[in-house]
């Protein structure tokens, strides 16, 4: 059974369920979440996220990071339950 995290992101109510198997960019994406991307692969930097709680896997540039942190959300997948703050999202 795999496990899921809840994310929570600053300026919305609510919270919602993370799959660890998904990067975060698609799950946002799912929520109804217009988030700015490009590249998908990290180098763009334009899907960048401020981690405010919590702990991510990001495969590209590669670490295990925790808050607080600068992420990017194409290639971080979560570790714990998060709290982010979007910084070029529509909510």
């Amino acid at each position: 059974m795999t496990e899921h995290f809840s994310l929570s992101i600053e300026g919305v109510e609510g919270c919602y369920r993370l799959d660890p198997d998904m990067t975060l960019l698609e799950q946002v994406q799912q929520f109804g979440i217009n988030q700015r991307q490009a590249c998908r692969n990290g180098v763009c930097q334009i899907c960048d996220a401020e981690l405010l709680s919590g702990s991510v896997f990001q495969r590209y540039p590669k670490a295990s990071l925790t808050a607080p942190a600068t992420i990017y959300l194409c290639t971080s997948y979560p570790c714990s339950d998060l709290r982010l703050r979007l910084i070029r999202a529509t909510i």
